[in-house]
């Protein structure tokens, strides 16, 4: 399937943030050679010789995941308006707590240090767990919401998902090295499959909440409008025409309900 990168580019940043982030990471370890994925967290990177690579990682996957989870806040529309700006926004303040991960400590404040990377830390699994949950949640219930007019999600990236959120909760109760490296990686392997899925199907959306204000009637006509200016202009986009289509069979079915 051909993939439009003018109108994909957002979800390129979860793709890129998550492979600087895997590979900064390989670089932080293979950098230091006394680091033991048993004894050692990921955070301890940072008092390692390959700390830089440790701050480049965070920093970049922080700032580059919110592009990435703002597009996939609107490829899931009208399935739950409230659900979806709450995972939007405790994704938004994972990424600035992952940033804030990156910095990296002076023998002056070592202490300090540890406590705030701690706590840090701590939220950002904690809000992961919660974000991909929501995300997850979502997915699930496309395929049940008529208003919904997008490819479905891949129940495995559901499935993957509710897995990967559940294994955020038990790190925060079992908070052991092997684990958070688990946990971490499969936490990036469900962004990457999440940005693949956005890139390679096309979405159509509809301001359907402008829609909302107006009597089905009225929808009804402006979508035919559109359907007709479609044909005037001999445009062949088979999943545009049925994302109108299915809209418009939709709004009749609530109008001729309502009639009854």
């Amino acid at each position: 399937m051909k993939v439009e990168l003018k109108y994909k580019l957002e979800a390129l940043f979860g793709l890129f943030s998550t492979m600087i982030f895997g590979i900064m990471l390989i670089l932080a370890v293979l950098y230091s050679p006394n680091y033991s994925f048993f004894e050692n967290y990921i955070s301890d990177l940072a008092y390692f010789s390959g700390k830089l690579f440790f701050a480049i990682g965070f920093s970049i996957f922080g700032v580059f995941l919110v592009p990435f989870f703002i597009t996939l806040e609107r490829e899931l529309v009208y399935i739950n308006e409230n659900i979806r700006r709450l995972a939007t926004a405790i994704a938004i303040l994972t990424c600035a707590c992952f940033a804030l991960g990156s910095i990296i400590p002076e023998e002056s404040y070592l202490e300090l240090f540890t406590v705030f990377h701690s706590f840090i830390a701590g939220f950002a699994f904690f809000f992961s767990g919660i974000y991909i949950l929501l995300f997850s949640f979502l997915m699930f219930r496309s395929y049940e919401v008529e208003e919904y007019s997008g490819p479905r999600f891949h129940l495995f990236l559901v499935t993957f998902g509710f897995i990967t959120a559940i294994g955020e909760f038990i790190l925060i109760f079992i908070f052991v090295p092997i684990l958070e490296w688990v946990v971490v990686i499969s936490m990036i392997v469900w962004i990457t499959i999440t940005s693949v899925h956005l890139l390679i199907h096309k979405f159509i959306r509809f301001p359907l909440a402008e829609f909302k204000r107006l009597k089905h009637s009225e929808s009804i006509e402006i979508f035919k409008a559109i359907q007709k200016k479609i044909e005037d202009l001999n445009i062949d986009d088979e999943l545009l025409s049925d994302a109108i289509d299915n809209n418009i069979s939709l709004l009749k079915s609530r109008n001729d309900g309502k009639k009854v």
